[in-house]
């Protein structure tokens, strides 16, 4: 397999998340799970904090103050913490740049969180920039590889057309005839 084609389908798991996948698409990435083992890792631990984050009590606090969505969340700061930068800080930049409620992960965040849970995203911290920065420099950068994927890519990262399966657990798209 080459090293694109591992990249699309790693691309894959990271829109199966928010919902956005197509049944091709999800066969696809069903069989690619069954021989990468990597990927199947990363799929399993980032479905579980999918299921978690789904039965959230919005604006939870702790200690004494509000945490935001990677403080009180291992799951979500785990990936993060190779870069040493501490959780509370990720939540303040990721407020000023994506202004979203606790429990939400904007789609090129969901996308960073998988980058790196699989190993393929490299960010080296320059000297002497102060953790808020080095962070929002990551953030910048990961939408604007996000953008840079096209329309298509956010619409599907963001499609509507999705409903959450309570059975399953996960996100499936509707038949035609069901979607109003």
């Amino acid at each position: 397999m080459t090293a694109q084609l591992h990249a699309e389908l790693a691309s894959l798991c990271a829109r199966f998340f928010s919902g956005n996948i197509s049944e091709e698409e999800w066969a696809l990435l069903q069989i690619h799970l069954a021989f990468c083992d990597d990927c199947h890792r990363a799929f399993l631990k980032t479905h579980s904090l999918t299921v978690r984050l789904l039965e959230l009590d919005r604006g939870q606090v702790m200690g004494g103050h509000k945490q935001g969505t990677v403080e009180a969340y291992p799951e979500v700061y785990e990936p993060l913490k190779q870069l040493g930068v501490p959780a509370a800080v990720w939540d303040e930049v990721l407020g000023e740049i994506f202004h979203e409620p606790f429990g939400t992960l904007a789609p090129p965040f969901q996308e960073l969180l998988f980058e790196l849970e699989i190993g393929k995203a490299d960010y080296p911290r320059p000297a002497g920039i102060s953790d808020h920065d080095y962070v929002r420099n990551i953030l910048k950068d990961t939408v604007a590889a996000f953008e840079a994927k096209g329309t298509d890519h956010a619409r599907l990262m963001g499609d509507d057309g999705w409903n959450h399966d309570e059975t399953l657990g996960v996100r499936v798209k509707l038949p035609a005839s069901k979607i109003n």
